[in-house]
């Protein structure tokens, strides 16, 4: 949990709500619990319902910026999630039936310095 000096309290069903507790919760690294979280990701994905991917990309995202300044030499100013990309912009002789429909691209990484844009998918 995050800290013990954080007021929260809680109302019990069986106590008809008349009676509010102050949990203890328990400090914890920022690291510690970035890793508690993917951990328990990679726990859930395999679960029937669970939809991983429209969790997880926040988490992930925090690292990109480091990831594409070390893979691509780029100063990222920021990130796009889901971007949607015309199909006729990306294949213009394709043989789809409707060039106007879109793809999303998972991640766009915008780097003004240098006027590139990266697309992760």
């Amino acid at each position: 949990m995050l800290c013990n000096w954080f007021p929260v309290t809680y109302l019990s069903a069986s106590s008809h709500f008349e009676h509010p507790q102050k949990l203890k919760l328990t400090i914890m690294t920022a690291e510690k619990l970035i890793d508690k979280i993917f951990s328990q990701l990679d726990d859930w994905r395999y679960l029937p319902a669970y939809q991983l991917e429209r969790r997880a990309d926040i988490f992930f995202s925090i690292y990109l910026t480091d990831i594409f300044k070390s893979k691509f030499n780029q100063d990222i100013e920021y990130i796009i999630p889901e971007l949607p990309v015309r199909i006729g912009t990306l294949y213009k002789h394709s043989k789809f039936n409707n060039p106007n429909l879109s793809f999303k691209i998972d991640y766009v990484a915008v780097c003004n310095k240098t006027n590139k844009f990266i697309l992760l998918n």
